[in-house]
Formats: C-alpha cells, structure tokens, sequence
C-alpha cells in the first residue's frame, strides 16, 4: 500500500515538473519572439531614413545617440541632421531641443566647444517658456564642462550656478550634487573657503546611490578647507566620524587626496612621526598631477623639520626638473613657510632661473593676484640677498599690489564668503549634533543587540542543557540497564561454574568412597600377585587422598573476573589473598565444606574466616552472604529518576 502511494505521488510530481518545463520554454520563447521583433521592428523602422517625428522624438535621438556610442558616428551625424531638419520643418520644438542637447554633448567630447556651447545655449532657448517639464540639469553641465575645457572659468561658473538653481527647482538630487560640488570646487580655487564649505557640505549631504567616492572626495576637500582655517580638531573629528582611514588603500585619485590631507593634517599639528612614517613608501611619480605638487609639498616640509634648511635647499636642486613643472603651484607653500633667511639659503634660487620659471608659466599675464603676489615677493627676496635694493623694492612693491588687488576683487565675494562660512559652521555644527545622535543610537542598538544576543545565548544554552540532561538520563538508564544485563550474565556464568565445581568435588568425593571400597575389597580378596595388587592399592590411596589436594585458582578466576567485588566492597583492598579468596568463594554461595575442600583448609577455619569478613565488610554475622550481595548491589549502583 505505502509502495503504491509513492509511486503514485512520484508520478503525480513527475507531470507538475513536466508542465512547469513546458511553460518556461513557452515564457522564453515569447520573450524571446517579442524581444526580436521589437528590435526588428525598431531596426527596420530607420531603413528608409526616419520614422514619423511626433511621439517618436525621445526614441529617434536615442538611436542616435547609441549609434555614436558605437563609433558609428557618419551614421549618426546623418540621421542627426536629418531629423533636425525635419523639426524645423515641422516646428517641433521638442525634436529641435533634443537635436540641440546631443550635438551639445557630441561636441564637448570632440573637444569643440565653442560649437558644443553654442548648440547647448540654442538647447535653452527652445526650450525657455515652452516645455518647462524637461530636466535640462545634463544640458547645463555639458555647457560647463565645454567652459571648463577651454578655460573660459567665468562662464564655467555661471552655467554651474544656473544649473544649481535648475536642479533644486526640479529635485534632481544626482545633478544637484554634481553641481554642488563643483560650485564648491570654483570657491576652493579662488579661496573663498567659507563658500567651498557650504557647497561641499551641501553636496555630501544629499545622499544617493553610487556616489561613495564622491562623498569621501568631498569630505577630504572639506578637512583641507578645516586646515587652512587651522580648525584641526574639526577636521580630525571629520576624518574619525566618517571613517576616512578605510579609504586609505590603493592609489586611486581619492586616496592620493586623502593621503596628501592626512599627512598635511599630522604636519600642522607636529605630529612628524607619523608624517614621516606615511611618506616613507609614497613617490610623488605614482601620483596624479593634482596631487604631486602636494605631496612634494609635504616632503620638503618633513625634510625642513627633520633636517633644516640645507637638506632642504639639497632636495630642491636634486628634484629641480619637478620644482620647474611645479613652479606656481609650490612658490606659494614656500612663501608662506621659509623664513627670509631660509629662502635666502636655497642654492638654485638665482634671478635668472626664477625669472625664466616666472615667463615659462605666464604668472606676469595670470589674472591670479595671489599667485603673482608670491612670484614677486620670491624675487625680491632673491634681489635683496644679491644686494640689489631697488629691484628688490620694485618687486616688494608690485606683491604688496598684487595683494591689495586680489582683497579689492574679492571684497564683495568676501562678504558672501563670510555669510556662507557661517552656514558651512552651522552645516558642521548641524552634522556634529547628528553624528552624535548617531553614535548614541547606534550605542542603544549595540546594547539592545548585546542584549538580544544574551537572551538568544541563554535560551540555545538552556535547550541544549535540556536536551544534554535527556541525553545524559538515557545514556544513564542505557548504562544501568546494560550492567544489569551484565550482573544478570555473570551470575548465570557463576552459578553454571559453581555447579560445575560441586559436581566436580561431588565426583571426587564418590571416587574418595568407591576407590576405598575397591582397596577394602582388594585387600581382603586373595590373589596370585601380591606385587600387583599392593600397586594398585597404593594407587588408589592416591585417589582417596584427593581431598587433600588443593584448588584455589578456582576462587583466584572469580575473584579476578568479577569487577564488582571491589566496587561494593571497598575494604577488600585490605584483604590478605587467603581472605580475598574464601571471601570470593562465599559471596557466590559456596558452603564451607565446599570452600573448605577447594581451599585444602579446615572447615572450622573456613567458617571462622568467614565471620570475621562479614564484620570487615560491615554486616552482621546472622546475614546470609546472598542477602549480603544484594544488599552492597542496592546500595551502590545508580538509580534512575
């Protein structure tokens, strides 16, 4: 019956699998058919040039748009034109919008960008006032890219701030962060830190999918704005409460940033050592040119301190090559750092080679006043120690305007940088507080979680013990039973054996009575051959002297194989091997004369023996030596609950 129930079951699966089988490879083949047929029908749709514009708009410049991507760009550009022209035929402002964001985009990747801009500007302007639910966030970066491409800054940051404001407006939270960053960026490099801050700070903020480099990027940009404000406690708490030291692996962009941030970050509070210990493996050629005029930065200064101004000078001219690719980006850290004296000491810090460096990067036409200001206090330095007082002057004179020039441009950003480095405080002041909020909750959740995990510890111990105890109880029980099933074994081998031995001093005992018989008879009969019959007389007196003859390894053999004796009878390790072997005899039920015959002693001595070891043992003289086994046994094996 159980035999045809399975089978009947294993057959009743064997259709449901095969039906499931069947419906997957209909699915599949539907999908499949309707995945071709899509891609045919789309394929075929731009056969003979465009399909019908309208409703099509987003689909067509799609095509294209993967057609370039394939580097079938002739194609691409063919069909672009084409459908340009047929929305301003049509006067599709959608069509012409799209038309105009993708050669936008075409052309700031082709490093057009005067075209790329033209054509992202044109892209607006259809667009301003018409379709106002378009997201253009992509259309103004491409425009800022192409600015930022060929140098023209100014224009950079405007379509930076106009795509800001369009992607709050439409709550494009990736644009808004790219554009946050990147108006943070713009501060950064004109030293308005207060601004960087706020727009870091505001960037970091907005949290979304894939963009955990770009978060750890902005907050090493935000621990350089906190150093050069000389907040380092800030900055140290920034680093330790997002965990920066875990992004120190590698040798991407980000971790070159963050490597060059935490030895400047060791440096400016003299922890040296430990600067020391990070440059140790750095080489500034692994690095990427953003950072490589950082970390030479941080060398110089670690050899300074370490070593003073002569080790310093040393390692400047044996890294001169580097000193003049870097020369604008490393003249302002050593103006701000040296001493008059210490830059008077640096061996290749001639006039000529300084004035060659100063045309070679253009820093005379550079609209950076804070960078010519270094240029000419660098110079009129090296004047002033070649004894040249009035080129030295005319220098001193044109940094004090390049200085005066770079505060009167920056004036009115400076207040707004002020405003904004208030918000940036608030900002951090803002994330301390939810920092520790999260610290303290995540606290409460460890101690919830700790507790949790107590409690769940506590009860798989406690089952465990419980099924242990059960366990242990069987095993006992299992135990018990199979001793007594061993008490109960050796008993019956006891009893067979002990029958046995009376039988055997049975047998020698009629042997004692018939061989004295026989002597009797033999004695008393008359015959030929005295000889013989006074051998066989005397043979027989062997035979019924048998009692006389001893076998103590009878009660050697139960003694040594019955384990029980010493365990319910401690004392018997006290026993002389006399007492230990009658005792052995006794408590199997062996009677005196018995032991006595085996033993070759005395009956009276066996029975006094035998008295005596009752009292050794603890029991009374009047109990039987079976009442005195079972008493020991119940007594001293376990009981079971």
């Amino acid at each position: 019956m159980l035999l045809n129930n399975i089978t009947h079951w294993l057959n009743k699966r064997k259709w449901i699998y095969i039906l499931l089988i069947v419906l997957t490879f209909a699915i599949i083949i539907l999908l499949k058919n309707t995945f071709f047929r899509n891609s045919s029908s789309h394929d075929d749709s731009f056969k003979n040039g465009l399909p019908k514009l309208q409703g099509n708009e987003k689909v067509i410049i799609n095509h294209i748009s993967k057609l370039h991507q394939n580097n079938k760009k002739e194609e691409a550009y063919t069909l672009l034109n084409e459908m340009n022209d047929m929305a301003l035929n049509q006067e599709n402002a959608l069509a012409q919008y799209y038309v105009n964001s993708l050669k936008c985009f075409i052309f700031s990747q082709e490093q057009q960008y005067d075209q790329s801009v033209n054509h992202g500007k044109k892209a607006l302007e259809i667009v301003e006032g018409n379709l106002d639910s378009i997201n253009l966030s992509n259309t103004y970066q491409n425009i800022c890219a192409s600015y930022f491409q060929s140098e023209q800054l100014d224009s950079g940051e405007k379509y930076t701030k106009l795509g800001f404001e369009h992607a709050l407006e439409k709550g494009d939270s990736v644009m808004l962060k790219t554009f946050s960053m990147n108006l943070g960026t713009i501060a950064f490099n004109k030293n308005l830190l207060g601004l960087a801050g706020y727009y870091f700070m505001k960037s970091a903020s907005i949290k979304t999918n894939g963009f955990a480099n770009t978060d750890t990027l902005l907050y090493a940009n935000i621990i350089s704005i906190l150093i050069s404000n000389k907040d380092y406690q800030e900055a140290e708490r920034i680093w330790s409460t997002h965990k920066l030291d875990n992004a120190l692996d590698g040798n991407s962009y980000v971790n070159q940033h963050l490597q060059c941030n935490r030895i400047a970050l060791y440096q400016v509070q003299k922890q040296w050592e430990k600067s020391r210990k990070i440059l140790t493996n750095l080489h500034i050629n692994d690095y990427s040119p953003d950072f490589k005029a950082a970390l030479f930065t941080n060398k110089w200064h670690q050899i300074h301190h370490d070593e003073g101004i002569r080790a310093c000078a040393d390692y400047f001219k044996d890294n001169k090559t580097f000193f003049e690719d870097y020369f604008n980006e490393i003249i302002p850290s050593i103006i701000e750092t040296l001493t008059i004296d210490e830059i008077q000491q640096i061996d290749i810090f001639k006039v000529p080679y300084i004035t060659s460096l100063i045309d070679k990067h253009k820093i005379i036409e550079s609209n950076d006043k804070l960078l010519k200001y270094s240029a000419h206090m660098l110079l009129g330095l090296i004047y002033q120690n070649e004894n040249k007082p009035e080129l030295a002057n005319e220098n001193y004179l044109a940094a004090y305007d390049n200085h005066n020039e770079y505060l009167a441009v920056n004036d009115s950003l400076r207040v707004s940088d002020i405003d904004h480095q208030i918000k940036f405080e608030r900002l951090l002041s803002e994330q301390n507080a939810l920092s520790m909020k999260l610290t303290t909750k995540t606290k409460e959740n460890q101690i919830l979680i700790l507790l949790g995990s107590i409690s769940t510890l506590f009860l798989i111990t406690l089952i465990i013990l419980i099924f242990l105890n059960g366990q242990k109880k069987q095993a006992e029980l299992q135990l018990l039973t199979l001793e007594k099933i061993q008490t109960e074994e050796k008993d019956k081998h006891l009893e067979k054996e002990k029958q046995l031995n009376n039988r055997i001093v049975e047998l020698s005992k009629s042997i004692i009575i018939k061989s004295n018989e026989l002597g009797n008879t033999i004695s008393s009969s008359t015959t030929n051959s005295a000889k013989e019959l006074y051998k066989i007389k005397r043979e027989l007196a062997k035979i019924s002297h048998f009692e006389n003859i001893e076998h103590p390894e009878i009660a050697d053999k139960l003694y040594q194989n019955n384990e029980l004796y010493e365990k319910l009878f401690p004392s018997l390790t006290d026993f002389n091997k006399t007492e230990k072997r009658i005792f052995a005899l006794s408590i199997e039920d062996y009677k005196v004369k018995d032991i006595s015959a085996l033993m070759g002693l005395s009956s009276q001595y066996v029975h006094n023996v035998r008295s005596r070891l009752k009292k050794k043992v603890g029991f009374e003289d009047n109990v039987t030596w079976s009442e005195l086994k079972k008493r020991a046994m119940e007594e001293t094996l376990p009981t079971t609950s």
